[in-house]
């Protein structure tokens, strides 16, 4: 009987217990807002329920794909990705207890200097707008522009016949004003230019740089064809391989006359890419009886470098560079050398067979800088075009195979 009354105790405890016992309520978060949206090198600003994204001039892709933080335990939708901000998109933040918030994007695009080219327009003003229009990177933090353009396409415009000059085109987003103005002509040799927005109170540094880093020409202190500063220089490619071995093909070489010092000679003349600077300095002496390298920096700081070589020969003639060639229909040849000796012969010497054809010397005079003015008759005309190379005999007695072409054309 004892043994029951105890069993009884315990059945009404548990069930006293159990009884007065409750499950904790589940309380889910009301959180919905959207914390923080950043899309990077773009300003942006969320108030209110709505997002505000300022894109500067410059920019033409509106393509974006922010970074969104939102509410602890809440969901986004859509979910990150690439959107097109120039369409509004609604964002919808949707709270662990379901509410749902709405947030709208507004784009706005900010006035001001939207491009700036540097183009080309002509004597009688018209503005070229084909391929050689050269767009300026504009550095709105810095407020910087740089415009980086090749000298030999300025040049190639300058030598037309309209004579094209450099301009700026000038795009703004707004009605906005600039100075210099859209379509003013600017001045390539002024290093120190600014552009400026008055309405903004805005300057810019304007940086115009020539990207070319070339060697054209040499003039040394060695007898040479006197008649052209560059009379007597050619690049590798357009001389025989025999002259040009170790050499690229816009390496350049200078022709003159045996027998002279070469060891310690300072240039008279050097041309190369406007802006740019030179090493070694140009007005020190060199030794050219070995290839001397010239490293040429664009103003934009790009170095290349360029050998130049002294090549000696015992006559010159003003044909020397190949593949120029002496043309005649009638069977007389004219042309200006220099060398060690006057010429004596003459022989032509077909390039294809090496036949020779035999000339008569009618005329060799020298003037008064030196040069000889030499001219010959082929004795007999061959009956189709044929090239051929001048062979001639010097007064001291050697021959040359000289590397000046003929070209015969009989009518």
């Amino acid at each position: 009987m004892k043994y029951n009354n105890l069993a009884i105790l315990l059945v009404l405890i548990f069930f006293g217990c159990s009884k007065d016992e409750k499950s904790p309520e589940v309380i889910k978060s009301n959180a919905k807002e959207i914390i923080s949206f950043v899309i990077e090198g773009i300003e942006t600003q969320i108030e209110g329920n709505t997002i505000k994204i300022y894109t500067p001039p410059t920019l033409s892709n509106y393509n974006f794909q922010p970074s969104i933080t939102i509410s602890e335990k809440a969901v986004i939708s859509p979910t990150n990705s690439v959107f097109n901000f120039e369409n509004e998109i609604v964002f919808k933040i949707t709270a662990e207890n379901g509410i749902v918030n709405s947030y709208s994007t507004q784009l706005i695009k900010i006035e001001g200097l939207q491009e700036v080219i540097l183009s080309f327009k002509s004597d009688d003003d018209i503005l070229y707008n084909g391929v050689d229009r050269i767009f300026g990177v504009i550095d709105e933090i810095n407020k910087k522009i740089k415009i980086d353009y090749s000298g030999e396409i300025v040049k190639y415009w300058a030598s037309r016949p309209s004579h094209h000059h450099p301009y700026l085109e000038i795009k703004t987003l707004g009605d906005v004003e600039t100075s210099p103005s859209s379509n003013d002509y600017i001045d390539l040799s002024d290093k120190n230019q600014k552009l400026e927005i008055p309405s903004f109170n805005s300057t810019y540094e304007l940086s115009i740089q020539n990207t070319d880093n070339l060697f054209f020409n040499i003039n040394l202190p060695l007898i040479a064809l006197g008649h052209s500063t560059n009379s007597s220089t050619s690049y590798a490619h357009q001389v025989y391989p025999e002259f040009t071995e170790g050499l690229s093909d816009n390496d350049i070489l200078f022709f003159t006359l045996k027998n002279q010092d070469l060891s310690n000679l300072t240039p008279t003349f050097l041309e190369y890419s406007d802006y740019a600077t030179i090493t070694p300095d140009e007005t020190m002496p060199q030794d050219f009886t070995k290839d001397v390298t010239y490293m040429i920096t664009s103003e934009t700081g790009v170095s290349n470098t360029q050998k130049v070589r002294v090549v000696e020969k015992s006559i010159l003639f003003d044909r020397t560079r190949y593949p120029s060639s002496i043309p005649s229909s009638s069977g007389r040849v004219g042309t200006w050398y220099k060398a060690t000796s006057k010429v004596t012969e003459v022989i032509l010497v077909k390039v294809d067979n090496g036949e020779t054809l035999n000339c008569e010397i009618t005329d060799n005079h020298i003037n008064a800088d030196g040069d000889f003015y030499l001219t010959f008759d082929v004795e007999e005309m061959p009956l189709t075009e044929t090239q051929c190379f001048i062979r001639c005999t010097l007064e001291e007695g050697i021959t040359v195979d000289t590397d000046t072409e003929v070209t015969l054309m009989p009518s």
